[in-house]
């Protein structure tokens, strides 16, 4: 999977700069704890590997395409704001 520049930069802060993941799952209306273990785990992996996530139903397990589809909604979030 090929990451766009902006992601890349927004992947970097947030490992860097762990209360930005309270801030990112703030503005997309999404649970801390799933966006700071899926951005944990991207230390870690090759970008294939998936992340499991505890849901009411069970753990699951979801791709990390999914972390990359959160953030371009943070950002257009961010982009109506302004």
């Amino acid at each position: 999977m090929g990451l766009i520049l902006h992601q890349l930069i927004i992947l970097g802060l947030l490992q860097s700069k762990p209360h930005y993941i309270g801030q990112l799952a703030t503005i997309l209306e999404s649970n801390h704890a799933t966006v700071r273990r899926m951005v944990m785990r991207l230390n870690n992996t090759d970008w294939t590997e998936q992340v499991y996530d505890k849901a009411p139903t069970g753990y699951q397990s979801r791709p990390f395409s999914a972390l990359i589809k959160l953030i371009d909604e943070g950002l257009n979030r961010l982009k109506s704001l302004s």
